[in-house]
This record gives structure tokens, sequence and C-alpha cells, in this order.
């Protein structure tokens, strides 16, 4: 089952030297994963292109 919580590496905060820890809880995590792969799955069965701009 693992940790409630998932710690990962963000940007890199360059006034500061270093990368900030950017922590989700885990069932957060998956729901925007789960969304993602929907949106993939729907691209691809339109054959279409998914524009990533950035957060």
């Amino acid at each position: 089952m693992g940790t409630e919580e998932i710690n990962l590496t963000g940007d890199f905060l360059i006034d500061e030297m270093k990368y900030e820890k950017v922590i989700y809880k885990k069932c957060e995590l998956l729901n925007i994963l789960d969304g993602l792969l929907r949106l993939c799955d729907k691209a691809e069965c339109l054959k279409a292109d998914i524009l990533y701009e950035g957060i």
C-alpha cells in the first residue's frame, strides 16, 4: 500500500539554489494521473494532439 503522502522533486529554485519539494496525497496524485490517462486515451481515439503549455 505504501505511504499516504508522495514526495516529489519540483522545479529548481534558482534564488535558493535547490529543488523544491512537492508533497501530494496519494489519492490526489492518483486522480490526477487517472485524468491524464483518460485524456490520452481520448486523444488517441480522435487521432488528436495534446498541447502542454506548463502549469
